[in-house]
């Protein structure tokens, strides 16, 4: 069947009851063919309008057992399949996947040969050009990036002050903003090309104060620092230092032994006095050595002081 018209609707079908089309095709071919084949030289080829809430302008379904694609959208110039989206909450394309399957399927899949799989482009002030909800009960990711030989995830800024990639926590317990986890290189990675600024950078904002950066390691090095012609490490302010503090030689003695776990003898230990001895100002007494033994150091001074004496310490390498 065949209907042209100069002006108007070439075929019309009008379906009356609930279930049925108003235009039907079917292709019983052995090798497969089109039910429905829309053609047009200057406008739209198959156009679908509903005015009916919760259903479709065009829909497709797949019922064969190996999987098909129940719409499919080709262009050789322009977009395969385009949706827009005019009211307040709505979608301009939707995937959805019901699969039962254990890892289900793809509620939108996109797949490029030399071009973008698929791009979300968002003109609305604080809005998204992608974006993927996760809803699931014990947690699922809300957007994947996966590459063979390339970059798994790619994210690209041209305005000043904000950033390529942004992650937020909004849990009450508190998460992680962004994490980076490697099998076997590099969790996350920071590179600048400009003088003066940083390959990775933490600002605190906390009221009671919290942590820029943190570095921890069960066995190994929590933060390193290299430079091949600059400064490894430069601090600004405080220092703290968890492998320093004050020990008290006693009034009669010479020497007092401190317990700190990790230390051996091929440790380096430092001392120095933090007060005035009245021997010490005749050059009387003085700290003599700070010998490192295993999880202990001992401080021994020159000769026994007449009141106690605090000796400063700080000790550099571990086991």
């Amino acid at each position: 069947m065949q209907g042209t018209s100069a002006n108007g609707i070439g075929v019309q079908g009008i379906g009356n009851a609930d279930g049925q089309f108003g235009v039907q095709g079917v292709d019983t071919s052995n090798s497969g063919g089109v039910g429905v084949n829309g053609t047009s030289q200057n406008g739209t080829g198959v156009s679908g309008v509903t005015e009916a809430n919760g259903l479709f302008g065009v829909w497709g379904q797949d019922t064969s057992g190996g999987g098909g694609i129940a719409v499919n959208g080709t262009s050789a110039n322009g977009t395969g399949v385009l949706g827009v989206m005019h009211g307040g909450h709505g979608a301009g394309v939707s995937g959805v996947d019901n699969s039962p399957a254990v890892g289900g399927g793809f509620g939108v899949q996109g797949t490029s040969t030399n071009g973008i799989g698929v791009q979300g482009i968002g003109n609305a002030d604080g809005q998204f050009g992608v974006q993927g909800v996760d809803t699931s009960n014990s947690g699922g990711v809300g957007v994947n990036g996966t590459s063979q030989n390339g970059t798994g995830v790619g994210g690209v800024t041209e305005a000043n002050g904000f950033f390529g990639v942004w992650g937020q926590d909004t849990s009450g317990g508190g998460g992680v903003g962004v994490n980076g986890t490697s099998l076997h290189g590099t969790g996350v990675q920071g590179t600048t090309v400009t003088d003066n600024k940083s390959g990775v950078a933490g600002v605190d904002t906390s009221p009671d104060g919290g942590v820029g950066v943190n570095g921890s390691s069960n066995k190994g090095t929590g933060v390193l620092a290299t430079s091949a012609a600059g400064t490894a490490l430069s601090v600004v302010g405080k220092v703290s230092f968890s492998r320093s503090g004050v020990a008290t030689v006693a009034a009669g003695v010479t020497s007092v032994t401190v317990s700190l776990g990790g230390v051996s003898a091929s440790s380096l230990v430092l001392a120095t006095l933090q007060q005035l001895h009245s021997r010490f100002i005749l050059g009387d007494v003085l700290v003599a050595a700070a010998v490192p033994g295993t999880n202990t150091f001992t401080i021994y001074l020159n000769q026994a002081p007449t009141v106690p004496l605090k000796v400063a310490w700080f000790v550099i390498g571990w086991t």
